[in-house]
């Protein structure tokens, strides 16, 4: 039987688990995501992305290996990120624009992984997070670690194109007549 994909959602730092508007956002602020990596998980990477590579979808070559079973593919672990990234920190409107990630150990279905991302420098002027990564599985190794840069956008009210939540004022004096 293979297990089903479990996967609880929370932010280690701050009140509340839902998206932080970037105005709040502090370096040291963490997202966290926890994923019972699954057999099916790894099939329907390997569809969505074509990387039909054996070695992670083919038990009878993955065991004449010395991984001895099918690996899940490095970059399943990189779209989790992209949740954390997209979904909670910092949340709609994100996007990356530059990542560096290292594989150190192999992940396999069944393993229980353990995402986090944490904020090292915010740039306001540009709107640009330095963010460090890293996944533990659950015999507590290393699995992968990185960083990268992720920028916010705003978002725009539809009626005025101005940027959402900003206040305009229109102050008017008489003119003396």
């Amino acid at each position: 039987m293979v297990a089903q994909s479990v996967e609880r959602e929370h932010l280690a730092y701050g009140p509340d688990s839902g998206p932080k508007p970037f105005s709040s956002i502090q370096p040291g602020d963490c997202a966290v995501l926890e994923k019972r990596i699954s057999a099916e998980a790894i099939e329907a990477f390997a569809l969505l992305s074509g990387d039909r590579n054996p070695l992670h979808v083919d038990g009878t070559f993955a065991s004449q290996t010395a991984f001895n079973k099918p690996v899940a593919h490095g970059m399943l672990l990189g779209a989790y990120l992209s949740t954390l990234i997209g979904m909670h920190l910092p949340g709609p409107g994100a996007l990356w624009t530059q990542q560096s990630l290292r594989w150190l150990s192999p992940v396999f279905a069944g393993d229980v992984v353990r995402l986090s991302l944490r904020v090292v420098h915010k740039s306001p002027g540009i709107r640009t997070l330095k963010v460090q990564v890293e996944a533990i599985n659950q015999n507590g190794a290393i699995v992968m670690n990185g960083d990268g840069l992720v920028m916010t956008v705003e978002q725009r009210d539809t009626e005025t194109g101005k940027p959402a939540g900003e206040n305009v004022a229109l102050l008017t004096a008489p003119t003396g007549e």
